[in-house]
């Protein structure tokens, strides 16, 4: 069964990084490296260690989705913009806006330019749009 897992898209999977959802994750390819029921694919954001560690599954696919340093540095800018003008505002909220759009667009034309039986998106709520980008 050809199933893909959409990530966060904060941090990478394998867990390289942490992240409690990550490592729940990182379980689960490890368990399907075992069993080698599922023809996994999982989209991540990119890490040079979590490729690393990617590179040695046989039964999972990993389709990194690189942060571009000018959404980076942006991303940055806002957020401490916001730091600064909203104190008391959830910060936290601003910390990566443009590289979930960008993960998002990115995800959506993976999931649209291949055929899988099952998808699976986790951890948040915006990734709904890559189903509506698909649908389009």
């Amino acid at each position: 069964m050809q199933v893909a897992l959409i990530t966060s898209g904060y941090m990478p999977v394998p867990a390289s990084l942490g992240g409690a959802v990550e490592t729940l994750d990182t379980y689960l390819i490890r368990e399907n490296e075992k069993q080698g029921m599922l023809a996994l694919t999982i989209v991540s954001a990119y890490d040079a260690k979590a490729k690393l560690l990617a590179d040695r599954y046989q039964h999972t696919k990993v389709k990194w989705i690189y942060t571009p340093l000018w959404i980076r540095i942006v991303d940055w800018l806002l957020y401490q913009s916001v730091r600064i003008l909203r104190p008391h505002a959830k910060t936290i909220s601003y910390r990566y806006i443009l590289k979930r759009l960008h993960f998002i667009s990115k995800a959506a034309k993976e999931i649209h330019d291949h055929s899988y039986d099952r998808v699976i998106i986790e951890n948040h709520a915006s990734l709904l749009r890559v189903l509506k980008k698909i649908s389009q």
